[in-house]
């Protein structure tokens, strides 16, 4: 495990991140595909498809000390989602597996 300060959408791997609300997102980054599994710290914090996995788009910022921003397939109508979360916490990165 190694503790960073920002993702590189290029690195392989697994990603926990934990958010300033308590929420964490494992994000894995392999060489086809990029997607997300986000847990709510507590239920009136939940949003559309938690504990599922959501294929990425995008991720456009995903940095320690800022809010994160991703785009995602749909979750609704429309072309993709964007996702925005509270301040980053913390990341940890695991190798892929």
């Amino acid at each position: 495990m190694n503790l960073l300060d920002h993702i590189d959408p290029n690195q392989e791997g697994t990603y926990l991140v934990e958010t300033l609300s308590g929420s964490q997102y494992e994000i894995t980054i392999a060489e086809d595909e990029k997607s997300l599994v986000r847990e709510p710290v507590r239920e009136e914090l939940t949003l559309r498809k938690d504990g599922r996995s959501i294929k990425i788009i995008s991720m456009i910022e995903v940095q320690v000390g800022r809010g994160a921003k991703f785009l995602l397939e749909p979750l609704g109508s429309g072309d993709s989602t964007m996702r925005l979360t509270t301040i980053v916490k913390t990341i940890r990165r695991y190798p892929l597996q």
